[in-house]
């Protein structure tokens, strides 16, 4: 009885043995997407993008920006002071940060920033493409052991590679794209990985 007990642990601690590390990095994703989500509502100097550039045509409206500089869609030295002085003349946080206070006394509602903006979770993706989309990718494609290359959220040969051998094992298009199918079969597979554990 005693033998069977300890075959018993031991088997239970081969299969959480093999399963731990396979769901960690599932559980690193979330957890990077989770982080992700909120800093899409918050600014800072070195973004740049169309919220940026909706920022910089916010100040430039109410006179802080300068008339003479074309909006760029960076967030830069220049968009950063235009800023700060927006923060202070309104009793804000003078941080030079575009967070939710600051992008509600702006008068930048969600709805103007997801209309103007490129959705994370739905855009393409390709070689090329970089960021936490890409991250979330590798991760995926390194726990299903498609990419074994270092999770730097740069969609470069061996990602795509990988995503290749992805799509043609789900019948799919084996473009290399990060596409609405594909990323379909992606949570689909996560989904299997999550219900068997």
């Amino acid at each position: 009885m005693k033998n069977q007990k300890s075959t018993q642990k031991t088997k239970k601690g081969k299969f959480w043995g093999r399963v731990v590390p396979r769901l960690m990095p599932v559980a690193i994703a979330l957890w990077v997407l989770a982080t992700a989500m909120p800093s899409l509502s918050v600014m800072r100097q070195g973004n740049q993008g169309s919220e940026v550039t909706q920022l910089q045509n916010k100040l430039k409206e109410l006179g802080y920006f300068p008339d003479n500089l074309r909006v760029t869609g960076y967030f830069g030295r220049v968009t950063k002071q235009a800023l700060v002085q927006f923060q202070r003349d309104n009793n804000l946080k003078a941080d030079g940060v575009a967070g939710n206070n600051t992008l509600a006394a702006l008068g930048v509602s969600e709805t103007e920033k997801s209309a103007s903006e490129p959705q994370t979770n739905t855009s393409t993706l390709r070689v090329g493409s970089s960021g936490e989309a890409v991250r979330l990718l590798q991760l995926q494609l390194a726990v299903f052991e498609y990419y074994n290359g270092t999770i730097n959220a740069e969609f470069n040969e061996s990602t795509r590679t990988a995503l290749m051998e992805f799509q043609k094992e789900n019948g799919l298009k084996p473009d290399g794209v990060l596409n609405a199918e594909t990323r379909q079969a992606l949570k689909e597979r996560e989904d299997e990985i999550f219900a068997r554990n």
